[in-house]
């Protein structure tokens, strides 16, 4: 289709390769861009076998040893069998700037150590015990080039809603651009089958994935999470279902479902990947044992006053979730704690309400007209502090469920930003000052209930 915007003579641009903070949509003037050289008849040749969208069983066993020899690897690094945190470690980890991580641990195991200790002929049984001819020189081939394993710091991470498949594969939509369509080839049974036999969802449901070149291929890191930070499985509404099918169709029509990283079947295409944004790192700071105090369906509409607000949020870049802090959580700037000095009128008030960061830090303070803070009153004050320091939190946790619910509501189209309830645990210490954890500017009076440092958990 022609999308040329006369008025800035540039085209809108999907990316095979997004970063999940930014979205995975740019605009790009006609004469920035360049013609991307064809695969080469070597690289169609020996492109991975797909049938009824999964890999020939050889190289799909192949993908799975790999992973799951990474795994075992790394869950020896960190002594941990958290399936979550094992697989942020790897992509976190899978290339360091002095040339260690996990990758290169990774190669000189499955290309030197594994041979040290059994023959060519047993590893290959064990990779293959039907058809073992080849199975070892398949891993050390995929160890080796960019377009398998050595190429994993190009991949494709974030939340994917599975819509359906074909002949090649399954079909993933990124959440942050619906125009996108992937096509990735399952392992053993094709993915969607897989999700949907354990899932048995009635709308395309949503997951945590990572995709990964394979010999001309898109498979997908056996590791696969729910984007609920619980076992709670989301599904897309049924407005969003019949949009996500459509785009499906219209990416067909076009021929632009993506099958492979382009990059790496090319000459001279970039083999050098975008940040790993850890998994469940907002879920995991973001469970709160209270439910919103209104639905968000049964919310009324924004005002004025809240639309002129929301509208200003998008001025400022949120503070980076990566790299990760101690214990996975996020970086102290990135999420902003609305914390009430205390619940009870009689010990707080002034409705005094305190700014914490992730590291439990007192940023700022505030006091709203009520015990609890409307919405308005949390925008326009992450609003000042934004302008302050120049960029806006990822993540903001409010200790009142009403006011949690309508910020939800509120900010519900809003990209990079994610509104969870805290639960507050406080300490009563008549000598410490107002702030969080007795840190704070020392304006409110001693005897109330301080609140400890929290983070939105």
């Amino acid at each position: 289709a022609d999308l040329w915007d006369k008025s800035t003579e540039r085209y809108p641009v999907d990316l095979d390769l997004y970063d999940p903070r930014k979205g995975g949509a740019i605009s790009v003037k006609a004469t920035n861009m360049v013609k991307e050289p064809p695969v080469s008849a070597e690289n169609e040749e020996s492109r991975a076998p797909v049938d009824k969208g999964v890999l020939s069983e050889q190289h799909g066993r192949a993908v799975s040893f790999v992973c799951s020899s990474m795994r075992q690897s790394v869950a020896n690094t960190v002594k941990s069998t958290d399936p979550k945190k094992i697989a942020n470690f790897c992509w976190m980890f899978w290339r360091t700037p002095n040339n260690k991580g996990v990758y290169p641990s990774l190669s000189k195991y499955l290309l030197e150590d594994i041979t040290k200790d059994n023959t060519v002929d047993e590893i290959e049984k064990q990779l293959n015990p039907t058809q073992p001819k080849g199975s070892y020189d398949l891993i050390r081939n995929a160890m080796t080039s960019t377009r398998a394993v050595k190429g994993w710091n190009v991949r494709v991470t974030g939340e994917f809603w599975i819509i359906g498949g074909n002949s090649d594969g399954t079909l993933v939509i990124p959440t942050c651009n619906t125009r996108t369509v992937y096509c990735v080839a399952g392992l053993r049974l094709p993915l969607a089958v897989q999700i949907m036999q354990q899932t048995k969802c009635p709308r395309p449901p949503k997951f945590n994935l990572t995709l990964l070149p394979w010999f001309g291929r898109l498979v997908h890191d056996p590791f696969i999470s729910t984007t609920s930070g619980t076992d709670r499985v989301e599904v897309a509404s049924p407005l969003l279902t019949s949009q996500l099918m459509q785009s499906s169709r219209l990416a067909e029509a076009e021929g632009r479902i993506i099958k492979c990283l382009a990059q790496l079947e090319v000459s001279g295409g970039s083999t050098d990947g975008v940040p790993f944004v850890p998994f469940g790192t907002a879920a995991a700071t973001s469970a709160s044992e209270q439910p919103p105090a209104v639905p968000v369906e049964k919310q009324e509409p924004a005002t004025e006053a809240e639309r002129a607000l929301i509208d200003n949020v998008p001025d400022f870049e949120p503070f980076d979730m990566t790299p990760p802090g101690p214990d996975g959580r996020p970086p102290p700037m990135a999420a902003w704690n609305f914390i009430r000095k205390s619940e009870s009128e009689e010990d707080n008030p002034n409705h005094d309400i305190f700014v914490i960061n992730a590291a439990g830090q007192q940023i700022d303070r505030m006091k709203s007209k009520d015990m609890d803070p409307t919405a308005g009153e949390i925008l326009r004050k992450m609003l000042v502090i934004s302008i302050k320091v120049g960029r806006r939190p990822s993540i903001l946790g409010v200790d009142c469920p009403g006011t949690v619910a309508r910020l939800q509501f509120l900010l519900q189209e809003t990209k990079d930003i994610s509104v969870v309830g805290i639960s507050v645990k406080r300490t009563r210490n008549p000598n410490a000052a107002a702030g969080a954890g007795g840190d704070g500017d020392g304006d409110g009076g001693g005897g109330a209930d301080a609140p400890a440092p929290a983070l939105a958990e």
